[in-house]
């Protein structure tokens, strides 16, 4: 990793266009894995500079592509088309480790992580993990997406986990296509093992445009979308147009709230598994499931409050509203 002083004076009337105000980065270039130690902010992939052509940062087996060790960094995608960090599909992308507070993620024109087992996995509390809203960070993985590991108050929006594949078979179909296309994406979207407190805004606009989004954030995946398990107290939204079960909240996860998220074509929209309790369903639209929309495990739904959701099939259907 060397020290670079990145200027994007090409990009000016585009950044302007886009709203974004700046004239200049200044951080350590990441061109290859490791270990971040320092604080401070680092930058993967160039941005709009020719004479810089964009080049990958690639891994190779198991283990972590770039482990983040110390507290207070801000690590940037920039200008990936769509990713800047490329595995064989196995190993984690970005590590943050538990000594890692306030670690911060960001793209600027896009940029991701493709082909590896784990997206992101987060050890640490107090992160945030974001994409753009009009250039979300992409999250193409084989096995999960986003991992937050026993974590407390860690943020997560704007993220394109997973899509549906080109008809020619290469990258994501824009926009809407049809449900039989491939999907390319893990098995589980974002996995919210443990902790706290966490917040997940995975919404899109306009919303029913399929799994590649407009704006904001969109899951598709061959599993399960959002798992929350032995976790409680979060905060969920999302938009989900693929997979086997929209959002599954097990094993003991209370006080969740879920609501104002879209989901189709899923086999189960929204799952609360027994022995979970006193979680809020709120104003989420969940059609087309191929088995049930929406579902309790609870015996009368437990102490869950399901309100103003809309859906075409319940069940127990005395306790879902």
């Amino acid at each position: 990793m060397s020290r670079t002083r990145v200027v994007a004076v090409a990009a000016g009337l585009f950044l302007l266009i886009r709203g974004v105000s700046w004239a200049q980065f200044i951080g350590t270039n990441v061109s290859e894995c490791g270990t971040i130690n320092a604080p401070g902010e680092y930058l993967i992939g160039p941005p709009l500079d020719p004479e810089n052509p964009i080049v990958d940062v690639t891994h190779k087996g198991g283990g972590d592509c770039l482990r983040i060790e110390a507290s207070n960094v801000t690590v940037w995608f920039f200008n990936g088309d769509p990713t800047n960090l490329v595995g064989d599909g196995r190993g984690t992308a970005i590590h943050i480790l538990r000594s890692a507070h306030d670690t911060h993620i960001f793209t600027f024109v896009g940029g991701g992580v493709m082909n590896f087992a784990v997206g992101i996995e987060d050890d640490a509390d107090s992160a945030t993990i974001k994409g753009g809203f009009d250039e979300p960070m992409s999250m193409l993985t084989t096995r999960t997406g986003v991992l937050l590991n026993n974590v407390n108050g860690t943020f997560i929006a704007n993220l394109q986990i997973g899509c549906r594949q080109r008809a020619e078979g290469s990258g994501c179909a824009a926009q809407i296509v049809p449900n039989p296309a491939p999907v390319i994406g893990p098995k589980t979207g974002i996995f919210v093992k443990g902790g706290s407190g966490n917040i997940i805004h995975e919404t899109s606009f306009p919303t029913g445009q399929g799994c590649l989004s407009g704006f904001g954030g969109v899951i598709c995946t061959i599993g399960t979308g959002i798992s929350v398990a032995a976790s409680s107290e979060n905060q969920i939204s999302a938009d989900i147009y693929a997979g086997t079960t929209g959002i599954e909240v097990s094993r003991s996860s209370d006080f969740n709230i879920i609501s104002l998220g879209h989901m189709s074509s899923l086999d189960t929209g929204i799952s609360i598994q027994r022995r979970s309790s006193n979680n809020t369903i709120d104003s989420n639209v969940v059609l087309n499931s191929a088995i049930v929309d929406l579902i309790d495990h609870n015996p009368n739904c437990g102490t869950d409050i399901w309100t103003n959701n809309t859906f075409t099939s319940a069940d127990p259907v005395s306790c879902i509203h």
